[in-house]
């Protein structure tokens, strides 16, 4: 797998596409992006380099920094200061990996989440 570099894949790279269900989102908006952005410094950098070894690895890449949680769906894994990050993705074949969104991690997820 290519490694993914934030000022390339992450911010200046990646394909901004628009996001419609209802019209109500922005134009080239990009959730994680957003999520991301909103993110202390030092947070937004650990979780980019989560991202870069998720490059790195690919489906190699295990606990503590992935997990398998069910039905195709992974999450990478960084903490700060007792705060649990969690940026949820997919694969797309052996190649492509999709992150969908990020999330700090409360103590109870619901299961329909």
């Amino acid at each position: 797998m290519n490694r993914v570099h934030k000022n390339e894949n992450i911010r200046g790279g990646c394909p901004r596409q628009k996001y419609s269900s209802s019209g109500n989102q922005a134009a080239n908006s990009v959730p994680l992006l957003e999520w991301l952005d909103g993110l202390p410094a030092k947070v937004e950098t650990k979780c980019t380099e989560q991202i870069d070894r998720l490059g790195e690895l690919g489906h190699e890449l295990r606990r503590p920094e992935a997990d398998f949680l069910r039905d195709g769906i992974y999450e990478l894994r960084a903490s700060y200061q007792g705060v649990h990050y969690r940026i949820l993705y997919f694969f797309a074949g052996k190649a492509v990996v999709v992150a969908s969104h990020g999330l700090t991690k409360e103590q109870f997820t619901f299961r329909q989440e």
